[in-house]
């Protein structure tokens, strides 16, 4: 079962939706990403734009993304301080 499997996805918020999607985009390019989703430029837009949900997408994307990369994606935690 990879890291991924393991994810209980309908209870990601639309706003890290959004952000996996800007990571995802700044580490591969649009071109990249819209090939994985296997969306249109116009529909990337949109994505980028919040003007659609990344709803189903957020699996595809979140292949992109190895397990280091993903602790990128995490909250910083509360209540850590660096002595």
């Amino acid at each position: 079962m990879s890291w991924i499997d393991s994810l209980d996805l309908t209870k990601v918020s639309d706003e890290d939706r959004f952000r996996v999607l800007r990571y995802v985009v700044s580490k591969f390019g649009r071109a990249r990403v819209q090939e994985v989703l296997g969306v249109s430029r116009i529909t990337m837009w949109r994505l980028l734009n919040k003007q659609v949900r990344v709803d189903d997408k957020l699996r595809s994307l979140l292949t992109l993304v190895t397990q280091g990369g993903s602790r990128a994606l995490s909250p910083p935690r509360t209540g850590s301080r660096l002595t």
